[in-house]
């Protein structure tokens, strides 16, 4: 079902990690595949719990996890949860007000009439309805043929409640935006009130931690990114990725599974 809101997204590429292990010790860096060589997908959904149209596009999004791991294709799936259906009878628990604004963002820049759930968004491109398989697979084909124009260093190091990021960004053009996300997968909750009352819902990549870093004159620095304290790192990624701040189009990206701690 439609309703209206609007949002934005990001993109990066992830060099290497390390992680503090129970002992207290720290473990080497592990390097990361550069993607500058080749086309992304930046797959943003705009989903809720509270929408009866969005379990539709929730499994589209799984099934395109699914498929482009089995063909090796840099797609990196993010499901924006955005609040403004709480109000409707059932509160979404992985929603925030600002996945909204993320998603209203993409309805000023493009200045469409109204926003909906669910949305999905191509590269900060192109927005369709987020069940539309069909234009899913277009979107994503088309950007896997747009080579990447920014590549993102970063030294990755895990706290007891947040993650520090130490990051260098390469490539041309000016005045882009760092986005970094912590998804979750496997999630699963019963909703027991609103328009999809007594239905169990499965949810795949998940943002459950965000964070925007503009880029204008400094391309490196260090920033502290928050880690829900509920996350099961073994079904979390962090996903980068450099967005162009004037059109929000989506130029790099990369993925990691976040770090776990070694026993």
């Amino acid at each position: 079902m439609k309703y209206f809101f609007a949002f934005l997204m990001i993109l990066g590429i992830v060099s290497g990690f390390t992680w503090l292990s129970s002992s207290g010790i720290f473990q080497p860096s592990i390097p990361v595949e550069n993607s500058a060589e080749k086309g992304i997908a930046v797959v943003e959904l705009f989903t809720s719990e509270g929408c009866s149209s969005c379990p539709s596009a929730d499994r589209l999004l799984q099934t395109i996890v699914e498929e482009s791991e089995e063909k090796g294709l840099p797609v990196y799936a993010l499901s924006f949860h955005v609040d403004y259906w709480n109000r409707l009878g059932w509160k979404d628990p992985f929603s925030n007000p600002a996945f909204s604004e993320r998603q209203r963002q993409y309805v000023r820049i493009w200045h469409n009439a109204q926003v909906y759930t669910p949305q999905m968004v191509v590269n900060g491109a192109k927005g369709f309805v987020g069940s539309n398989r069909s234009q899913a697979q277009d979107a994503i084909k088309q950007a896997m043929h747009i080579e990447t124009q920014a590549n993102v260093s970063l030294q990755l190091s895990m706290m007891a409640d947040s993650l520090e990021i130490a990051y260098e960004v390469s490539g041309s053009g000016k005045n882009r935006l760092l986005q970094i996300a912590v998804t979750e997968d496997s999630l699963a909750t019963s909703v027991s009130r609103g328009e999809n009352a007594g239905r169990t819902l499965q949810h795949t990549g998940v943002v459950r931690c965000f964070r925007t870093q503009p880029l204008q004159d400094s391309t490196n620095g260090r920033l502290q990114l928050a880690i829900a304290p509920d996350i099961i790192p073994e079904n979390a990624q962090i996903i980068v990725y450099v967005q162009d701040a004037s059109t929000l189009q989506i130029i790099g990206a990369q993925a990691h599974g976040l770090p776990v701690n070694v026993d």
